[in-house]
């Protein structure tokens, strides 16, 4: 409908145009013929104006898997990385859209930025761009960062010129990374190498949208400009607009916190030695390195070593520790005893049914 009423408001124009410029017309036509002009130039402003926006959300998270438990509200990513063994580890990027506005994103263009630069340093970008009923969803990925600054990752996204899926309405239901449970999409992963070498320290991560901005189609495939797009990052509360917020974080909250240091029985990096950590210990015993699982990020054992007493004692002598870990109170000796007691039955059980 409203590609219907563009056109026909520019057919009326260059009507009322040729008349102004081909033909005798008296002055009481010619002022008839520019009060239509003037209707028809009214009327184009509310077709532009009527056109939609699209609002996004996006946010970084440690979950890189469709049906993995994404969550739109769980948006601050934190993550606390052993100095001594973390290399090439990953953050995933997630967007949604406000699926009430059936609308794509046709183009994005993002960058990713650390506060401290002796913490950590970024070392590339995925662009995922699944296979849909309707085609690629990019028709071009950019994955060839500016990492001049390691800190900074400048521009990185995909982009179509005609016949992309896009984010959004026409790839729920077909797009292998849509996440129908988070109403969301795997969007992007990030890798990052850990460059603090002792001591610790933390680095805030910022997201922002990039020098070209971000724009989009509405349902009738009418191109929807930047201008007409606001972008909602992380836990912020204020929207940027994807052409006048371009590049900067300004005012917003941080998207993200690597904490980096010695966080000894802290196998998965969330900050905290609990039983998750132990469950790694307990199902991962005597595997190699190549074997563990992508949650296992802090202190893996290093090849030919397998999982054993060493990883075990470091979250029991650590039980209850949270970051920062300096001088943090030594787990109550009741609450050690209970996890030997504990690990003495599973081990009694295990050994009896291997015999």
């Amino acid at each position: 409908m409203r590609d219907f009423i563009t056109c026909t408001v520019r057919l009326e124009l260059y009507r009322a145009l040729c008349l102004m410029t081909h033909a005798p017309i008296e002055t009481k036509e010619r002022h008839v013929i520019w009060r239509q002009m003037a209707v028809i130039a009214v009327a184009s402003s509310i077709v532009s104006i009527a056109r939609p926006t699209i609002a996004v959300d996006i946010w970084l998270s440690e979950i890189g898997q469709v049906g993995a438990g994404v969550q739109v509200d769980d948006r601050l990513f934190s993550r606390c990385a052993a100095i001594d063994s973390v290399v090439n580890q990953e953050i995933y990027l997630w967007f949604q859209l406000d699926t009430s506005d059936p609308a794509d994103l046709a183009a994005i263009d993002l960058n990713v930025i650390s506060t401290d630069p002796s913490i950590i340093e970024f070392t590339g970008a995925t662009v995922h761009n699944p296979v849909s009923a309707s085609g690629n969803r990019w028709e071009l990925v950019d994955e060839d960062v500016n990492l001049t600054t390691p800190s900074e990752m400048i521009g990185f996204g995909g982009f179509n010129l005609s016949s992309g899926t896009g984010l959004g309405a026409s790839g729920i239901g077909s797009d292998s990374q849509y996440d129908s449970l988070a109403d969301a999409w795997l969007t992007a992963t990030l890798t990052y190498d850990i460059v603090l070498t002792s001591g610790s320290g933390s680095t805030d991560l910022f997201l922002e949208i990039g020098n070209n901005g971000i724009s989009g189609e509405d349902a009738l495939g009418v191109p929807v400009a930047s201008s007409s797009i606001d972008v909602l990052f992380g836990d912020d509360t204020t929207s940027l607009n994807a052409a006048t917020d371009r590049e900067t974080h300004v005012g917003q909250n941080s998207d993200g916190t690597i904490e980096a240091g010695d966080f000894d029985g802290d196998h998965n990096a969330d900050c905290s030695v609990d039983l998750s950590d132990l469950n790694l210990v307990l199902f991962n015993w005597n595997q190699p390195e190549t074997m563990l699982p992508p949650i296992w990020i802090n202190n893996v054992p290093a090849f030919p070593t397998t999982v054993g007493l060493i990883e075990l004692n470091a979250v029991l002598f650590n039980w209850g520790s949270s970051y920062p870990f300096v001088g943090s109170p030594a787990p109550e000796p009741s609450s050690v005893a209970m996890l030997l007691i504990a690990l003495g039955f599973v081990g009694h059980s295990f050994w009896r049914r291997s015999l």
